[in-house]
């Protein structure tokens, strides 16, 4: 009796070469989903109060962040090494949690120049943590290539706790820090 191992995506070239097509498509959707948003700049002058600048900035985050701060590898490599599912509830949990701030910080006041000075506070900090994040992962990567090798001495269990705590701290820090902007005239 002849038994076959279970097939994982890697054991498939056609998987891999399909994960990587619709990988890529979902970025493509992503470029275009930017440069569609130009048509409506005037719509987001007249009625969110933007600036060109203001516009300019968020259309050339994406690419800054991507590019320059190698955003997708980093991605690539959490991609990598801890799966697709991993990855996918990483990625959402993060963007349900920062759209959660975002809508508790502009909305507590029906002042809204003082909401939109609580979302300005709270693009320039989160603007901060991801470029921090950033250079700490090219950081840790530069280490890593220079041979130097960090032992954990906290269990696992307790890391896990403690990086839960630090998070949690983090997104109190940021919706109280927001919550104290001050409107500008």
């Amino acid at each position: 009796m002849t038994q076959t191992g279970i097939k994982t995506l890697r054991d498939s070239a056609g998987m891999r070469w399909t994960a990587l097509l619709l990988l890529a498509l979902a970025m493509f959707c992503a470029y275009i989903f930017m440069d569609i948003l130009s048509p409506i700049k005037d719509y987001m002058e007249s009625t969110r109060g933007w600036d060109s600048s203001s516009f300019g900035r968020m259309q050339g985050a994406e690419v800054f962040l991507n590019v320059y701060v190698f955003f997708l590898i980093f991605a690539g490599i959490i991609l990598d090494k801890m799966g697709v599912r991993f990855t996918a509830v990483l990625s959402g949990a993060v963007m349900l949690i920062g759209g959660i701030i975002s809508w508790f910080v502009s909305t507590r006041s029906k002042d809204e120049k003082l909401n939109k000075a609580r979302m300005d506070k709270g693009t320039l900090i989160a603007s901060g943590f991801i470029a921090g994040g950033a250079l700490m992962g090219v950081v840790s990567a530069a280490m890593k290539f220079g041979g130097f090798k960090y032992e954990n001495p906290l269990s696992d269990g307790f890391s896990s706790i403690l990086g839960l705590v630090v998070y949690i701290a983090l997104i109190i820090y940021f919706a109280v820090s927001c919550l104290r902007a001050k409107k500008t005239e």
